[in-house]
C-alpha cells in the first residue's frame, strides 16, 4: 500500500507527529531500529560519532548522515513554504546531555513547484554530546529517534530509531578520531559565518522587510564579488519562517554605499510581529566566496543575521 502523500504549507501548520506516525502505522510499515548505515526511501542515514571513544567530563560530536538520493531532498530547520525538518530525540545515560543540532548552510530546492530550504547529496547534521564527570561502565549506547521528510517528486515521512556505542576512555586518555572526522569538519565550515564585517538593518513597510547590508570600515569584504548578485547566487533564508520562500527576492546595490538591498516577502502564516522588539533572522548566502571579518575558520558562504527590524 502506497503511503498517502502529504503536502505541509508551512512549518507553523505542520501536521503533528503522532499523526504522520499514525499513517505509518496503518500502512503496516514497520519502524527500524539501526546500528549500521540504513537504506530507507530516498536516502541512506547513519548515525557517526567524529571519535573512537568518550571521555568522561568532555563534550564529543556525533553526528546524522543523510545521503540523499538523486533527486531527493530532506529539509533544513527552517523548511520554507512546504516540509518538515529533520529532528533527532536522543534517549541518552545518566548523566549525559545533547545540544541542538548544528545546521550547516542550507540550500535552495523544488518540492513541486515551491521553492523550499533543505539539503541534497551527502550531508552531515553534527550534535554536541556532553558526558557527565564520573563514568564507571566499560562503554554506553546513545540512541536518537530520527525524523525526516524526504521529498522528489513525492514526499516521504520517515522514521527510525538509531544507536551508536562507543568505549569509555580514561580522563587523561586522547582519543583518536575516527574515519568520518572529514565529514565532521566540512560539516563545521560548512556553518554559517559569524562576522563584524558587515553592517545590518532591516525595516518593515507595506508586508515586506527591507534589508540593507553594507561592509563596515576598514573590513576586507569583498562586495565586488557580489555586485552582480545574479551570478554570486546571493539568497537569504528566513530561520524562524517569517518570510515566504515563495516570492522572488529582490537585491540590489546601495548606490554610494558599497553594499546590497534585499527585498523580503513576508510570510501569510508568519505570526503577528511585536510592536517593539521584531527581528529578521536567518542566513545570507551566497555561492561564491565573499565573506572576511568571521569569528572562526569557517570557509562558508554563509553568515548569520540576527538584526532588530525598525518600524
Amino acid at each position: 500500500m502506497m503511503l498517502p502523500l502529504l503536502i505541509f504549507r508551512n512549518a507553523r501548520l505542520l501536521a503533528p507527529l503522532s499523526v504522520i506516525m499514525g499513517l505509518i502505522a496503518w500502512t503496516g510499515l514497520i519502524l527500524p531500529v539501526c546500528a549500521t548505515p540504513q537504506t530507507l526511501e530516498g536516502l541512506k542515514l547513519e548515525l557517526l560519532s567524529e571519535t573512537t571513544a568518550i571521555q568522561p567530563g568532555v563534550p564529543f560530536t556525533v553526528g546524522l548522515r543523510i545521503d540523499h538520493a538523486p533527486g531527493q531532498h530532506t529539509y533544513w530547520k527552517n523548511p520554507g513554504i512546504v516540509g518538515v525538518p529533520t529532528k533527532l530525540e536522543w534517549t541518552l545515560p545518566a548523566g549525559f546531555v545533547a545540544g541542538e543540532i548544528e545546521w550547516p548552510q542550507p540550500q535552495l530546492t523544488m518540492m513541486a513547484i515551491y521553492p523550499v530550504y533543505g539539503y541534497e547529496g551527502e550531508t552531515l547534521l553534527p550534535v554536541s554530546i556532553t558526558p557527565p564527570e564520573s563514568l564507571d561502565q566499560a562503554n554506553v549506547t546513545l540512541q536518537a529517534a530520527a525524523s525526516w521528510m524526504c521529498c522528489g517528486k513525492t514526499c516521504h515521512p520517515g522514521f527510525t530509531t538509531l544507536r551508536l556505542t562507543l568505549p569509555i576512555a580514561g580522563k587523561n586518555e586522547n582519543p583518536e578520531p575516527t574515519a568520518a572526522q572529514p565529514l565532521f569538519v566540512q560539516a563545521r565550515k560548512d556553518l554559517p559565518a559569524r562576522t563584524e564585517a558587515w553592517k545590518i538593518t532591516a525595516t518593515l513597510s507595506e508586508g515586506q522587510i527591507t534589508a540593507e547590508i553594507v561592509p563596515t570600515t576598514g573590513s576586507l569584504a569583498n562586495f565586488a564579488l557580489l555586485k552582480d548578485s545574479a551570478a554570486a547566487g546571493v539568497y537569504f533564508f528566513s530561520s524562524d519562517g517569517l518570510i515566504d520562500s515563495r516570492p522572488k527576492q529582490e537585491i540590489s546595490e546601495l548606490p554610494g554605499s558599497g553594499g546590497l538591498r534585499l527585498k523580503l516577502s513576508i510570510s501569510e502564516h508568519a505570526p503577528e510581529l511585536p510592536t517593539e522588539g521584531a527581528r529578521l533572522k536567518g542566513v545570507l548566502e551566497a555561492k561564491i566566496q565573499w565573506i572576511s571579518g568571521t569569528t572562526s575558520t569557517s570557509t562558508s558562504t554563509a553568515i548569520e543575521i540576527d538584526t532588530l527590524i525598525q518600524r
